[in-house]
């Protein structure tokens, strides 16, 4: 009984389903469903266009078109001319009611004034006759709310969007404005420059030129020579900044010859525009008459100066590059001592070298020659190369910036570039060192990221020292092993540094470390004991450039008084004697000579 009930259920459900869905079909094929009676003038033209003929049905659907398009016309709202396009969207009216629609939209814009607004017309709208106004007032309310801003990013893009904008000279004018007095007192090299190429036209750019001949006027002053002066020159040929550079550079040049005695140097400068040429020619013709005297005399001023590495600049940069990095790392650090805008170009240079070694050690040279020159000017240059290469993305680049970083004291930029990015092979060592250096003892015991990330690469360096270091040394591999046997030294010293630091935080990559640079030191040993049976092998546990200046300074007393009593003993050319008094006033005093009326 209970089976034939369900079945009786179900067969009655399929029935009431069939009926309604044909019900749904004849609705849909005849239209909405009308009233019974009609009840408006719409209703009877819809009733009219579903019955009768052909004929009959498509004259009521034309006047009923032509009822609603008035009707819509005389309402004039966005929504009547929407309601009749979705009706009769390719009617007679539709193009009309298009066009009609456009201007209700756009008074409606108007009405509301806004960036949406605008925006929304001229999405539907944008063939319309009315987009070039539209566009126009769009580009005008963006244009306010950015000048409102006062952001320099935020013109910058609406220009690059907007090239056409009418308020694009406005915006060019405030941008100008707010370029200028960004720049401040203390603006890089890199962004006067930027400023004079962006602006060419500006009112602003006669002063802008100026303080770029200063600043270059100074660098070249402090760090420059001939050929940088030339350079000067072409490019700032008159005015009192290029006039009084010109005498410096000069000047700096003919001290030095002088204290050089170098009768060539002297030569050369005969045809300038210098002061005393009749003391320079006596000078020279005495160097020329007594070469022997001569020679005494500058040997012992230059060992009573400060000292100084005797190689040539351009030997020492030359040798920067070469791939044994024992010698590149003895040009690099010996360049520090140079003054000049070349050495600091070589160092930059080995700061983003492959190798580890000299990469490090280029790291320190740039510090200590900072160090060494003129402070304010010799920061100003580097913040001016750490603007100039801010500019790149390569490994390289993002390193070198990291060290001009640290050598001008700026640690939040320089925790950002180490932090900011993952580094890789080759450039990888130098980074993690830097950055657990420059990270305070309690932030990297907090952090065990940086030091895991030091311990990696420090262990990958290692493995791969120690692959390159062979199980038996001849004179074969002898060059391998010995650059192995360096860089393993310097690998251990880079690791002991970063112990000592956080050595008292205990952590667990900190046992580790140590214990790397111990095996780092007997691997070295080994090579060492290897490497002592060749001849002429120097030990990577003395430095000779150390080693050098240990030697001048424990002379240099010696010298000095060598040097009174040569000068008491003859009687040197005026020339020669102001400049070794003038050099003995110097508020560092590298010499003490008595003088008297200007002479020794």
């Amino acid at each position: 009984m209970s089976h034939s009930f369900n079945r009786n259920r179900s067969l009655l459900l399929w029935l009431l389903l069939g009926l309604g869905t044909a019900l749904v079909a004849g609705c849909s094929l005849a239209g909405a469903p009308l009233p019974s009676e009609p009840v408006t003038p719409e209703d009877r033209l819809v009733r009219a266009g579903r019955s009768g003929s052909k004929a009959s049905q498509r004259s009521a659907t034309r006047r009923l078109e032509r009822f609603r398009f008035n009707r819509a016309r005389r309402l004039g709202g966005v929504l009547a001319w929407r309601r009749f396009l979705r009706h009769h969207p390719n009617g007679l009216f539709g193009d009309q009611a298009r066009t009609e629609l456009a201007l209700a939209r756009y008074r409606l814009a108007r009405r509301a004034n806004t960036a949406a607004a605008y925006r929304s017309f001229l999405k539907d709208h944008g063939d319309h006759r009315l987009s070039v106004e539209a566009w126009r007032r769009l580009t005008s309310r963006l244009a306010a709310t950015v000048l409102e801003a006062k952001d320099q990013s935020t013109i910058r893009s609406f220009l690059k969007r907007y090239p056409k904008s009418p308020q694009v000279s406005k915006l060019r004018s405030k941008l100008e404005e707010l370029d200028f007095r960004s720049l401040g007192p203390h603006a890089t090299l890199q962004t006067l420059e930027t400023f004079d190429l962006r602006y060419p036209t500006s009112t602003r750019r006669a002063s802008i030129r100026k303080r770029i001949a200063v600043r270059l006027a100074e660098r070249i002053a402090n760090f420059g020579n001939e050929r940088d002066l030339a350079g000067y020159l072409r490019r700032f040929p008159t005015g009192d900044i290029a006039n009084g550079l010109r005498t410096k550079v000069l000047s700096k040049q003919l001290r030095r010859y002088i204290l050089a005695l170098d009768a060539r140097g002297l030569r050369r400068l005969e045809a300038r525009q210098l002061p005393d040429k009749a003391a320079r020619v006596r000078l020279r013709t005495w160097i020329q008459r007594s070469p022997a005297l001569a020679h005494k005399v500058r040997e012992a001023i230059r060992k009573s100066l400060a000292w100084r590495p005797t190689a040539r600049l351009a030997a020492l940069s030359a040798a920067s590059g070469v791939s044994d990095p024992r010698t590149a790392v003895y040009a690099i650090r010996a360049l520090a001592y140079f003054p000049t805008l070349g050495a600091l170009d070589a160092i930059l240079r080995g700061v983003g070298s492959t190798d580890s070694a000299v990469s490090s050690f280029s790291v320190d040279a740039l510090a200590r020659w900072a160090l060494i020159h003129s402070r304010t000017p010799a920061r100003r240059l580097l913040a001016d190369r750490a603007s100039l290469i801010r500019a790149r993305r390569n490994a390289a680049a993002r390193l070198t910036e990291a060290a001009l970083r640290r050598t001008l004291g700026d640690w939040p930029r320089l925790l950002a570039i180490l932090s900011g990015r993952s580094w890789h092979r080759p450039w990888y060592v130098v980074p993690h060192f830097l950055w657990l250096e420059t990270l305070p003892a309690k932030t990297a015991a907090k952090e065990n990221k940086p030091g895991k990330l030091t311990l990696r690469a420090f262990g990958d360096e290692h493995r791969k020292l120690s692959q390159m270091l062979p199980a038996q040394v001849r004179q074969s591999n002898r060059r391998r092993a010995e650059a192995a046997v360096f860089e393993l030294d310097r690998l251990a010293h880079t690791a002991s540094r970063l112990v000592a630091k956080h050595g008292a935080t205990g952590g667990k990559w900190i046992r580790k470390l140590r214990l790397l640079a111990s095996r780092c030191r007997q691997q070295r040993d080994i090579g060492e004991r290897q490497l002592g049976g060749f001849p002429g092998y120097r030990t990577v546990l003395v430095d000779r450039l150390d080693e050098q200046r240990r030697a001048h300074a424990a002379g240099q007393q010696a010298a000095r008084v060598q040097l009174v009593r040569l000068l008491r003993r003859i009687r040197p050319p005026v020339l020669l004697g102001a400049s070794l008094c003038a050099l003995a006033k110097a508020p560092r005093k590298p010499l003490v000579i008595p003088c008297k009326n200007g002479r020794p």
